[in-house]
């Protein structure tokens, strides 16, 4: 599917990409069959809000606040 948007994708390097990604635990994989079958770790929803607690954690300190405050800054 990636290939109809960007030609220059190769099977590749989105493999080394999905290696990583489950190396990291984002996806699962299932090697019972030739071809390995990759999936999401998790749903979108609870990769969403792990991502952004991580980022309030990491660059707001852990304050919620802070980062509301940074978004509103671009857009006033």
């Amino acid at each position: 599917a990636m290939r109809e948007e960007r030609a220059d994708v190769t099977y590749a390097s989105v493999l080394r990409q999905m290696q990583v990604m489950h190396a990291k635990g984002l996806l699962t994989r299932d090697e019972s069959e030739r071809s390995h079958v990759y999936a999401p770790a998790q749903s979108q929803n609870m990769l969403q809000t792990s991502l952004l607690k991580e980022l309030i954690h990491k660059a707001f300190s852990g304050s919620g606040k802070a980062l509301v405050m940074a978004a509103l800054r671009k857009h006033v």
